[in-house]
């Protein structure tokens, strides 16, 4: 485990997040990795993927869908998705 290796250095989780287009599954992924928040050595967390975004239309992984259907918000970030609601209530809840 990386806190055992270095116990005395911080750890950031970056890129996280459910890589599903289920909106429950992303809220449920969105407030499992919340938990983690409350070890001590744990000093933040950055969720991927904000918004959907444009594939690149050579990606295999794209399976020939020109916007990635992942995201806590729509490509033209008018529509949110639960899970962005969840996120932001966990962090102004720890900014009081």
């Amino acid at each position: 485990m990386l806190h055992e290796r270095y116990p005395n250095k911080p750890i950031l989780i970056a890129e996280c997040g459910a890589v599903s287009t289920s909106q429950r599954t992303q809220v449920q992924n969105a407030m499992n990795t919340l938990v983690l928040m409350d070890t001590p050595y744990i000093t933040g967390i950055v969720f991927w993927l904000y918004a959907q975004h444009p594939w690149p239309e050579d990606a295999w992984y794209a399976k020939g869908q020109k916007i990635s259907p992942y995201g806590y918000m729509s490509r033209d970030r008018k529509t949110r998705y639960p899970a962005l609601d969840v996120i932001e209530k966990a962090f102004k809840e720890e900014l009081k």
